[in-house]
């Protein structure tokens, strides 16, 4: 079958060639709905086929003008016509020819600038989610009101089910869809409209002059299928012996870490404070949550705002009472907790207190609830439901008990961040896995104070503390164990009295900090793991805290990230061991890891550069199902939706 898909809706004639080989053609298939029904694997792109140019066919020529050759005289001679019909045809032809030879010069500079400068590509399935999607439904979460791409065409199963690695599995109509923003499942897909993948313009002279890059997204002919092109990440690069540890890559033995670019075109949405679900939604619970029996902060909608000048007052009030001044020096956090609605792999432990009798609990043997007589601990598998929880209190009466149940039912709903995906179905991939790579941007506006602005951030593994020193006019990073701050320097020009963009990421076992797009200083790099370490501590479940003392400041835009955690696939290459390339190939992996048909499943993993067909450099020609109505008729028709018109970085 023809994987790949015109954009046009006319018929087309099929041609194709690989950079520096011979022409390769493509084999025809059925033509429906004025299109090539096609099921490639992995995102694989789907090329446009050049129109034929139809003829341009003249207007006829007055027989008088034929009769014979026209004479500037104008003298009349009736063997010839009425001078003036013969003066005037002679430029109307010359209009015609010229028009004509202007249109065939013109197909021809496009049939030319398309064979050898750009070419269009229709991606059909979702290994480069949610950043390149195929065909999809567009989801919009009744609760959170996110919008996102659920997939209806997938690459192969990664768990196996598919006895061929190149092979697609077919198109498929989700029923239900989960939201990737706040959790709400069973989202209904039967009422929402399919739609097409997003079609890429690649330059296919990006690399006649310099390789492909690390992170670059390419467009290239599967080794193992060269007649199906596809569209992927480059991971690694010739001569390097490449492996997957723990969701990170590695090249020769090295951590491959990414600049601030890189990490914006390849970070995950985990969490949009400005979509947060009403308070009405009685299963869920504020993700941004503030702690203390008097805090400084307060919501002001999506957003936050912090002022402590009374508490300052209180301060200058007490300087000569201890006590009151260490109240006073405390930072007020603003903290982020993961909570999840259902699902997860993970246990929650709450003390019982010792003056507290024994606990009844559910006796049905699904019951996520557990007590452990000898520590004195409630237990619980994941996240409690209601039910589970309404059962659990009607049967202790203790206030003690009751207080330590509700305790754990809030505590059993905060999990480590996992590399979930709303664009996959929910019987694709593996299970998810936990996630400590993750980035947090806000804007901050700072009006005023002498005092400090913080953000923490921990992966499980240590403590990293961003401080914004408002009197000293500097900002400093300091991490776990470490007396001195480990990078340092002076706050932006206008830091104070505008707004800025922070970005803070933990991504690649190293700290980066940008304000308003720029390095604050350079990347702090931590240790990287080892294959052999086995066990590693579970990443935080409270990960992100916003701090202040001293003074006034408004935060909005809180979106939390995370990076792309790449998944074991059949482990063929790349995974238990490392994969050495040889000089001339490159090893590709797909930003939808758990469903993408990659290096890492192929049987020869590596692709070589004559395969490499381009660089997609912008999404266009996007579009969105709509229907019209005329005369009592509805007609699917397909409507312009600029807002998936972007740059591919």
């Amino acid at each position: 079958m023809d994987p790949l898909t015109p954009s046009s809706d006319r018929p087309h004639v099929p041609h194709g060639s690989e950079r520096g080989g011979t022409p390769v053609r493509l084999p025809h298939s059925d033509i429906a709905d004025t299109r090539r029904s096609v099921t490639p694997d992995s995102a694989e792109a789907q090329r446009w086929e050049t129109p034929t140019v139809g003829e341009f066919v003249p207007p006829p020529v007055s027989s008088t003008a034929a009769a014979g050759p026209s004479f500037p005289s104008a003298a009349f001679d009736p063997n010839l016509g009425h001078p003036s019909t013969a003066l005037a045809e002679a430029p109307v032809r010359g209009y015609v020819r010229s028009f004509v030879e202007s249109l065939i010069c013109l197909s021809l500079a496009v049939i030319l600038f398309r064979a050898f400068q750009l070419e269009g590509y229709m991606i059909s399935t979702g290994s480069m989610a949610p950043g390149l999607i195929g065909y999809h439904k567009r989801v919009t979460c009744p609760e959170c009101k996110w919008q996102f791409a659920c997939g209806v065409q997938f690459d192969e199963s990664v768990a196996g089910s598919l006895p061929d690695v190149n092979a697609a599995q077919p198109s498929f109509e989700p029923s239900h869809a989960t939201c990737p923003n706040c959790g709400q499942s069973a989202i209904e897909l039967n009422s929402v409209p399919r739609n097409q993948g997003d079609q890429l313009l690649v330059a296919k002279c990006a690399y006649e002059f310099s390789p492909p890059r690390r992170w670059d997204v390419v467009v290239f002919r599967n080794p193992n299928k060269p007649t199906q092109a596809y569209v992927k990440r480059v991971a690694g690069l010739p001569g390097e012996a490449v492996q997957v540890i723990r969701g990170d890559l590695y090249a020769d033995g090295k951590i491959q870490r990414k600049d601030l670019a890189a990490q914006r075109a390849l970070r995950i949405p985990v969490y949009d404070q400005s979509h947060e679900p009403p308070e009405e939604d009685v299963e869920w619970g504020p993700r941004w949550v503030v702690t203390g029996s008097n805090p400084s902060w307060v919501t002001d909608g999506p957003a936050f705002e912090f002022d402590d000048s009374a508490r300052r007052r209180k301060k200058s009030e007490t300087a000569e009472n201890p006590a009151g001044a260490k109240d006073s020096d405390a930072v007020e956090m603003l903290t982020y907790r993961h909570w999840i609605r259902a699902g997860g792999d993970y246990h929650t432990r709450v003390l019982l207190p010792a003056e507290c009798p024994e606990p009844k609990l559910p006796s049905s043997p699904f019951s996520p609830i557990q007590f452990d007589d000898r520590a004195r601990m409630l237990i619980c598998s994941g996240p409690m439901s209601l039910d589970w929880r309404d059962q659990a209190l009607g049967l202790n009466k203790d206030k003690g008990t009751r207080t330590a149940l509700l305790r754990l039912y809030e505590e059993s709903h905060v999990g480590p961040v996992t590399d979930d995906y709303g664009y996959n179905r929910l019987e694709i991939g593996t299970r998810p896995s936990s996630v400590r790579d993750l980035m947090l941007s806000s804007q901050l506006t700072v009006q005023g104070g002498e005092g400090r602005v913080l953000l923490e951030m921990s992966d499980g593994l240590g403590d990293f503390r961003l401080e914004f020193d408002l009197q000293a006019g500097e900002a400093r990073l300091w991490a776990e164990q470490e007396s001195k701050a480990v990078r340092s320097a002076p706050l932006p020009a206008g830091f104070i009295g505008h707004k800025t963009l922070v970005e803070m990421s933990l991504f690649d076992r190293q700290v980066l900090v940008a304000v308003d797009g720029k390095l604050l200083f350079d990347p702090y790099e931590l240790p990287q793991d080892s294959a052999e370490d086995e066990t590693l501590p579970v990443p935080a479940r409270r990960p992100v805290r916003w701090g202040a003392r001293d003074a006034v400041l408004r935060l909005e835009d809180l979106v939390l990230y995370r990076d792309v955690h790449y998944t074991r696939g059949r482990a063929r290459n790349g995974i238990v061991s490392p994969c050495q390339l040889d000089s001339e190939s490159y090893f590709m992996r797909g930003d939808n890891s758990p469903v993408s048909a990659d290096s890492r499943n192929w049987t020869d993993p590596g692709v070589k550069n004559h395969l490499i067909l381009g660089k997609p450099f912008v999404v266009h020609l996007p579009s969105r199902p709509g229907r019209w109505s005329l005369g009592g008729h509805e007609f699917n028709i397909r409507i312009p939706d600029v807002s998936r018109i972007r740059y591919i970085r």
